[in-house]
Formats: C-alpha cells, sequence, structure tokens
C-alpha cells in the first residue's frame, strides 16, 4: 500500500534545491535505497533530477524528487 500510495502523489511545483549537474548523490528513498551512489545530470523544469547510476557495467538514468537523493 505504501507503494502505491507513493505512485499516486501528485506532482510537486519546483522546489528549490541546492544540487547541481555533477553532484554526486545517493538515494535515500525506499524505492531507490539499495541503488548505488550517482552523478547529477540535469536538471528538469519541473522539478525533478535526473540521476545517472552504473548498474551492471551501463550508465541508467533515473529521475527522481529532491527529497529522494542526498549530496555526498
Amino acid at each position: 500500500r505504501n507503494i502505491e500510495g507513493g505512485l499516486n502523489l501528485p506532482i510537486h511545483p519546483k522546489s528549490a534545491h541546492r544540487f547541481k549537474t555533477g553532484d554526486r548523490v545517493h538515494f535515500v528513498d525506499d524505492i531507490y535505497g539499495r541503488w548505488p551512489p550517482g552523478k547529477v545530470r540535469r536538471l528538469a523544469e519541473d522539478g525533478r533530477i535526473v540521476v545517472d547510476v552504473s548498474m551492471l557495467g551501463r550508465i541508467v538514468p533515473i529521475t527522481v524528487y529532491p527529497h529522494q537523493i542526498e549530496a555526498m
């Protein structure tokens, strides 16, 4: 139920955060918490952040909200 509740949240308006492209971050959200750290690739206009994560030898872009990551 927690996963379903998280998926049905409304999109948050653009929020203030201190992330810049190239920053190293790690995930703090339950869904992404076990993923390895990554680098911020770009900042989307709607407040989301695209993070590049190396998984199984490939770079995977993951789009998250600022409250789901922390700077390293």
